[in-house]
């Protein structure tokens, strides 16, 4: 090759680089500036609902009355916002999909039976998407009696069945979700049966996405959650989800007994 071609060729090696680069850098540039502009999508964590006049124990901050729920959801239908599933949030974190400014993502934790009497045909009245996290090994094989186990109950196999047009069903663990005083069971137990158990959790329901036990995470469980086949996984910091978020440690805000529709509102509303 003379010098004249070498040089030709190597001019347009460098501008070919040099393009790709500048392309990667606007790109990047981009979804930061879209990451940090965009005022996000509030994800709403509840647990369990009990009617008013039925509330077995009102100081506990994970009962929310079927009362107050029913405000909250009708709220968001009467003001025009629409629930996103996992998968929509999921692409919108990755910047494949705008989601409108009025979007709500709607999740449970546990798996209550409680989700599926109460909040259920609430959803459904307003057309709404919700998913709930699932403690896979509390699953039961037939449904609990209404009002019983001091109403606790959590959801059996035929309810998971029959409220699936309104419910995704995805992973809370499978015997995770316990604690002692050596803190929760995530970070006690060896790596290699807290992935064993994610593992069994998602086959059971067919789920990608996790929700930690009792909030408890660090990077080791985020990594098992990983290896474990999920691509998304909720924590109980209150805080929107953006585009470029970590996947992995993705921000909810609790809904608890004393949320009152005023601050309900001001969490709907968070551009935090």
């Amino acid at each position: 090759m003379n010098r004249k071609r070498f040089l030709t060729l190597f001019i347009a090696i460098v501008f070919v680089l040099g393009t790709t680069h500048m392309k990667y850098g606007q790109a990047f540039t981009s979804n930061k500036n879209g990451s940090r502009n965009s005022p996000g999508i509030p994800v709403l964590l509840y647990h369990h609902l009990v009617p008013e006049k039925e509330n077995p124990d009102p100081q506990n901050s994970g009962i929310v009355t079927v009362e107050s729920f029913e405000q909250q959801i009708k709220y968001l239908a009467v003001n025009g916002y629409k629930t996103a599933t996992l998968e929509e949030l999921e692409k919108y974190i990755q910047n494949q999909k705008d989601l409108p400014p009025k979007t709500v993502v709607i999740t449970f934790d546990d798996g209550y039976q409680s989700n599926y009497l109460y909040a259920y045909p609430i959803l459904k009245k307003y057309g709404f998407k919700a998913t709930i996290f699932v403690i896979t090994s509390y699953l039961r094989e037939s449904p609990a009696q209404p009002n019983s186990e001091e109403g606790f109950a959590y959801l059996s196999w035929p309810e998971l069945e029959a409220g699936n047009d309104v419910f995704s069903y995805q992973s809370h663990s499978h015997s995770l979700h316990w604690e002692n005083e050596g803190g929760p069971a995530i970070y006690q137990l060896k790596s290699e049966d807290i992935k064993g158990d994610l593992v069994y959790s998602s086959q059971l329901l067919g789920s990608r996405y996790f929700s930690y036990p009792f909030g408890a995470y660090d990077e080791r469980a985020k990594d098992l959650v990983a290896q474990a086949g999920y691509t998304m996984a909720f924590t109980t910091k209150e805080g929107v989800v953006r585009p470029g978020d970590d996947p992995l440690e993705l921000k909810r805000f609790p809904v608890f007994s004393w949320t009152k529709l005023r601050q309900f509102v001001s969490i709907i509303n968070q551009q935090k």
